[in-house]
């Protein structure tokens, strides 16, 4: 049953198991950290984790100008 934006899959992030996994290993492969690493953090730590990551993946994106 679904239960709206409730839950660990709030926000509509992961639409599956195998696509939390695969952000798993994107984040760690990003941290140069081991995927058991990230998986052993509490959910609010791989958010900050995560966000993190996109945050400094796009300032490292040159610039289209």
């Amino acid at each position: 049953m679904h239960r709206g934006g409730d839950g660990f899959f709030r926000d509509g992030r992961w639409r599956s198991g195998d696509e939390l996994t695969d952000r798993v290993f994107e984040v760690a492969y990003f941290w140069r950290a081991s995927p058991a690493t990230v998986l052993d953090l509490t959910l609010p730590e791989y958010q900050l984790w995560e966000r993190q990551a996109e945050r400094l993946a796009e300032k490292m994106q040159p610039n289209d100008e």
